[in-house]
């Protein structure tokens, strides 16, 4: 019987992550994923990685909180994820809370072509072959895994099967992906087009000194092309990962000890 997802929506949990990563660890664990998790780290992106060098079959509860609890999956298809068990538990649940929260899944096909995780072909039959005598008792299980795969290896994501992106810049495009991804759901729409929201943002003066404020922003983020057009037109994500920077401020020549909290026109109270 293959795998059922229900098409309900319902309220997800709390979200806790802003990333999670589901991989091979014999395949990418001090390459590939290694690299991104760094670069999202740097971004100020949450992000899940699971440290556990040996896995079993199934997988614990804190796991299965952190895939819930997370706003997007990454999936690094490799040459051995489908010999996992481990791997396509994962998957099976980071699809339920796709299909049950709306949870955002972002296939990577590293080194396999998309077809071979898609059908099952390459060494993806092999693994399958084991899969299948091994759970031969509980073969429900081996089908779920293959109607998993097929419904993520259909889903957009990077293609990478042919090693034709270098590996920085097949990073560098997945975390500006990424970023897209969680700043459009985290965007605020406050009314209804041409209702005057950027002139009554940008009156008073305010303009002024929010362009000097993104410069700064971009500058903590290390993004040159964000895009904030107004004060309070923008996304909740900005602010989020604004929250998570360390800054040293150097206040020189200051002669009165005042500071007024309307000086910094930030998100947030």
């Amino acid at each position: 019987m293959a795998a059922s997802f229900s098409a309900a929506a319902a309220i997800p949990p709390q979200e806790k992550y802003d990333v999670f990563l589901s991989f091979s660890g014999v395949d990418t664990r001090n390459i590939f994923t290694s690299h991104l998790h760094a670069a999202l780290l740097q971004k100020k992106i949450v992000t899940y990685i699971d440290y556990k060098l040996e896995r079993g079959d199934e997988i614990g509860p804190a796991l299965l909180e952190a895939i819930e609890k997370s706003k997007l999956s990454v999936i690094i298809f490799s040459k051995n994820y489908a010999s996992s068990p481990w791997c396509l538990n994962e998957l099976l649940h980071i699809l339920g809370c796709m299909e049950k929260y709306g949870q955002i899944v972002m296939p990577i096909f590293y080194g396999i072509d998309p077809s071979d995780v898609r059908k099952q072909q390459g060494s993806y039959a092999d693994a399958f072959a084991q899969l299948e005598e091994r759970f031969k008792d509980s073969i429900d299980k081996v089908l779920n895994w293959r109607d998993a795969l097929t419904k993520a290896a259909n889903l957009s994501g990077f293609d990478n099967s042919k090693g034709t992106w270098r590996e920085y810049l097949l990073v560098d495009e997945v975390v500006k992906d990424i970023l897209t991804k969680l700043d459009w759901k985290s965007s605020c729409i406050w009314g209804m087009p041409g209702i005057g929201k950027t002139a009554l943002a940008g009156a008073g003066g305010i303009r002024k000194t929010w362009t000097k404020s993104v410069a700064k922003i971009r500058m903590l983020l290390e993004e040159e092309n964000l895009n904030i057009e107004t004060p309070t037109v923008g996304s909740n994500f900005v602010g989020e990962r604004l929250a998570r920077t360390k800054v040293l401020i150097v206040l020189d020549d200051v002669e009165e000890m005042r500071v007024e909290v309307n000086d910094f026109p930030f998100w947030g109270d």
